[in-house]
């Protein structure tokens, strides 16, 4: 009965990533995920911040900085279809100043508010 209750409390540590290198808690260091994804960069108290590198398993890549393990201030956000965004970033959204250009080759510069693009400045 012990052996069963104490694989159950494991379960949810089941499938987390690991830090492969370097330090994840007060750092620089190297995270990989379960689904492939992978963090190399800065980290304070086990969350991503400062600057670093977030690439997703499907080529998708966010290169820039971070707070309180989100994506925060100056970045660069590459999509897999070729779309990318140059700029400010505030909680995960383009908040701030920035460019979104698209595969296709239309723009958007200029403000942008909780992930929505305003206009130009």
């Amino acid at each position: 009965m012990k052996k069963l209750l104490i694989i159950l409390l494991c379960l949810p540590l089941i499938g987390l990533g690991q830090c492969v290198s370097g330090d994840c808690e007060n750092g620089y260091g190297t995270y990989t995920l379960p689904s492939g994804d992978i963090y190399k960069g800065e980290w304070k108290a086990g969350f991503k911040e400062g600057k670093g590198t977030y690439t997703w398993d499907n080529g998708s890549k966010y290169v820039g900085e971070y707070k309180n393990g989100n994506f925060h201030g100056q970045g660069t956000y590459t999509y897999d279809n070729g779309d990318k965004y140059v700029g400010e970033l505030k909680d995960n959204l383009y908040d701030g100043i920035g460019k979104l250009t698209y595969s296709d080759g239309r723009v958007e510069e200029g403000r942008f508010m909780i992930g929505v693009y305003i206009g130009k400045e």
